[in-house]
């Protein structure tokens, strides 16, 4: 339990941190449980450009420590 909660500290960090509002959007309906195809299709974002953000999301997950398991 200790990790999980370790885990959602750093998400959240991050999350706060992103200066992208695109981004930020991304991540909070992620995060409310939606999956990747549902989230493009809320914003309405062509296909290169999500995939652009998502990376971008890997990225800084990474960068932090986190593994990133189902994208």
């Amino acid at each position: 339990m200790q990790c999980r909660c370790r885990k959602i500290i750093i998400v959240r960090r991050i999350v706060d941190n992103m200066t992208d509002c695109t981004m930020r959007e991304i991540c909070r309906l992620l995060m409310t449980g939606l999956n990747l195809n549902a989230v493009r299709s809320e914003l309405e974002l062509p296909a290169a450009v999500f995939e652009m953000f998502i990376e971008e999301i890997k990225r800084l997950l990474f960068n932090a420590g986190l593994e990133i398991r189902g994208f």
